[in-house]
Formats: C-alpha cells, sequence, structure tokens
C-alpha cells in the first residue's frame, strides 16, 4: 500500500506565515536581552555570550524570513507554470477540435 504526499499552496502559504511568525519571535528576543553584567571578569563571559545569542537570532531570524520568502516565491511559481500548461492544453484540445 502507498500514499502520494499532496501539499497544497495553502499549506504552503500556511508554512510561509509560520516562518515570518518565528522570524518576527528572533527580532523580539534580541532588545530583550541585558545589556550590561556586574560581575569582574564573569561580566565579559556572559556579555560574549548575549553577543553571541544576538547575532545567532537575527541569523535565525533573517533565515525564517528567507525560507519564508521562498515558499512564496515556490507557490507563485507553481501557480505561473500551472496557468502555462493549462493555456497550453486549452490551446491544444481547440488545435484537436
Amino acid at each position: 500500500m502507498s500514499a502520494d504526499l499532496v501539499i497544497t499552496e495553502d499549506m504552503l502559504a500556511h508554512m510561509a506565515g509560520t516562518f515570518d511568525d518565528l522570524g518576527e519571535s528572533a527580532e523580539e528576543v534580541a532588545p530583550q536581552l541585558p545589556i550590561s553584567v556586574d560581575g569582574g571578569i564573569a561580566t565579559d563571559i556572559i556579555t560574549d555570550l548575549m553577543g553571541t545569542l544576538d547575532s545567532a537570532g537575527s541569523t535565525f531570524a533573517a533565515n525564517c524570513h528567507g525560507c519564508a520568502d521562498n515558499l512564496r516565491t515556490l507557490v507563485a511559481n507553481h501557480q505561473e507554470n500551472e496557468a502555462t500548461v493549462t493555456e497550453y492544453l486549452h490551446g491544444l484540445k481547440e488545435q484537436m477540435s
């Protein structure tokens, strides 16, 4: 028994929205991180870690938005190609009639 996996345009659009939401959430994290810490050498270590988290969060947000854009492009390309194929088939039908 086998089954075909069907991914609809609506599902891809929903996934794109989810990636946008994730990206926006990641963008909101960085401003909420503390910008100063008191504690000698630990200050440098913690500040370095926070900088890494900020950079990682920004990269994650950018990647999420990139994935969302790619999914929307995929849907748009599919719709264009589907329309082109449909037009071609209609033309062929008329030609054969």
